[in-house]
């Protein structure tokens, strides 16, 4: 749940545990969260360490201080890798079963996978004005991480949808958009609806189904759900990489630094004003 919904206490709630998402450890909500929630086991999800919040946590869970970018990449698939990691411990879940075995090499395969895909794809997405992103199931983390980073790096605006809603009058609207697709049941139907209409669509599935014209499919391994939304969360930075490039939009770049968000609030020099995107449509 969102922080800010029980940023008064946990009444209401039977909690046993509260498990607090945070990069850096100063999301003004979060530490609010967990001030108010002082009376229930508190554990804190981090990057970076030490932090505000791993002070007020009885645990803490962190990802080793790795150098991240601004839009949280790194701190994304891992916090999703060390959120099944916890389920697993809490559940009892044994080695054996361990879903993250060999994952550094599957991310490297689908990455390159994926390059390959969106190459000749990058240029004509890139002058997409919106860009929609539709997915069901646990694949839904993966399209709202995804509608995020477009807007976040690329300037793009995008949307998450989940796949029933969007069949259900939200894909009306197609136009000059970019559609990105995940799943293996009626989003490939959908996939191929949108292309066969002349809009710019990526499916990322597990089918073997073949592209088009307005058709970039990226396959994926048959893996537990957990482990897919990495990997569909790798297609993602994949694309979002290249319409940077294909935008000239520096990655590393913010364009409103609000000051409320963070603990201390943020630091002007580290915001890079990006020049605007560029507005040529097809």
């Amino acid at each position: 749940m969102l922080s800010s919904e029980i940023d008064r206490g946990t009444a209401g709630f039977d909690v046993d545990v509260l498990i607090g998402v945070s990069q850096g450890g100063r999301s003004s909500e979060t530490l609010a969260a967990f001030k108010e929630a002082n009376d229930v086991p508190r554990v804190a999800l981090l990057n970076v360490t030490p932090s505000p919040l791993g002070e007020l946590a009885e645990m803490t869970v962190d990802l080793g201080n790795e150098p991240d970018s601004y839009a949280s990449t790194i701190g994304f698939t891992g916090a999703v890798v060390a959120l099944d990691l916890i389920a697993g411990a809490m559940t009892g879940r044994i080695g054996a079963d361990d879903p993250w075995q060999g994952i550094a090499a599957l991310a490297a395969a689908v990455r390159h996978d994926a390059a390959e895909v969106i190459d000749p794809l990058r240029a004509r997405a890139a002058r997409r004005v919106a860009a929609d992103v539709v997915a069901s199931g646990a694949s839904r983390a993966a399209a709202e991480e995804g509608a995020l980073l477009l807007r976040e790096v690329v300037r793009m605006p995008a949307t998450a949808s989940v796949t029933r809603n969007y069949l259900h009058g939200e894909m009306e609207s197609a136009g000059r958009t970019l559609h990105i697709v995940f799943g293996d049941g009626r989003e490939v139907a959908l996939a191929r609806s949108l292309s066969d209409a002349g809009h710019l669509t990526l499916l990322v599935t597990t089918r073997p189904v073949g592209g088009g014209a307005d058709l970039g499919v990226v396959r994926l391994p048959d893996v537990p759900p957990s482990v897919r939304v990495v990997l569909e969360t790798v297609v993602m930075q994949e694309l979002v990489a290249a319409l940077s490039d294909e935008r000239n939009i520096s990655i590393e770049s913010f364009v409103f630094a609000n000051d409320d968000t963070k603990q201390g609030g943020v630091d002007p020099a580290d915001f890079a004003i990006a020049p605007p995107a560029p507005t040529a449509l097809d």
